[in-house]
């Protein structure tokens, strides 16, 4: 996996991630948005290294300590999912957690390098005198974002079920790709398209519908029933009034979450 990872961008997921709502003519009802994925940030951790020094070329006797502007030593921060903050936190399995770790080492050193750029350097020393000491990896409590941490469906259809929640590592490629083509290669779904958030207004593409939240293929015949409809049930409203019930993650700060008005 790669660090850093690709940022947010923005409210995200089935309905686009935020809780909008289309007033239907002549009626009071209010129909929603179905599984809506909210998301939240990814932790940061980070490892800095003691001892990094640069030199002019040829003058290691004059060597100096690379410090940030901050007159800090080298940081180097990797992004990682909940998942991947629970290896990091418990070092466990060993083999993961040693993946993660040798990831946050290459970015520190990385940032050892864009320190001491035009400068002779130690920083991908690893062994013997005069070698930098990478620290243990450690969470950076103030830095969140920009992957993702993980990700939740929220407001089901009356009648149906919204998809099990994603794992962590299928949280990303939802809230910033969709499964769409011209989304893996780098661009957010577009709205409307196949297998992209419906438009606000519940529509999509030409020969598409949009189904919770989600443009897809029309049905072909075979799945049409005989009096013409898809087999869905239609919209219903109890007592004239439809609820949009809230989601909250004790401790996070959540993309994409409305009032439901």
């Amino acid at each position: 996996m790669s660090r850093p990872r690709a940022s947010f961008v923005g409210a995200v997921g089935l309905g686009l991630g935020a809780t909008l709502a289309l007033v239907v003519p002549g009626s009071a009802c209010i129909i929603p948005d179905y599984c809506i994925l909210l998301y939240w940030p990814g932790d940061n951790w980070c490892s800095s290294m003691e001892g990094a020094r640069m030199w002019l070329v040829g003058q290691p006797e004059l060597a100096v300590p690379i410090l940030s502007d901050e007159l800090l030593p080298p940081l180097g921060c990797s992004c990682v999912n909940d998942t991947e903050t629970s290896i990091l936190l418990a070092k466990l399995p060993e083999d993961a957690y040693a993946v993660l770790q040798a990831e946050i080492e290459a970015i520190t050193r990385q940032e050892c390098l864009t320190l001491a750029l035009g400068f002779a350097n130690n920083c991908l020393q690893e062994s013997g005198p005069g070698a930098p000491t990478i620290l243990t990896p450690n969470k950076h409590e103030e830095l969140h974002g920009p992957c993702v941490g993980d990700c939740e469906y929220i407001n089901p259809p009356i009648t149906k079920d919204c998809p099990s929640d994603p794992n962590p590592f299928a949280c990303e490629g939802l809230v910033t790709g969709g499964g769409n083509d011209e989304a893996d290669e780098g661009g957010a779904c577009p709205i409307g398209a196949e297998d992209c958030p419906c438009t606000a207004g519940g529509g999509c593409d030409s020969n598409l519908e949009c189904v919770d939240g989600m443009c897809v293929p029309l049905p072909t015949d075979e799945e049409v029933g005989d009096d013409g409809s898809d087999g869905a049930p239609p919209f219903q409203c109890p007592n004239g009034a439809c609820v949009l019930s809230e989601s909250t993650h004790p401790g996070r700060e959540f993309a994409g979450e409305g009032d439901g008005s």
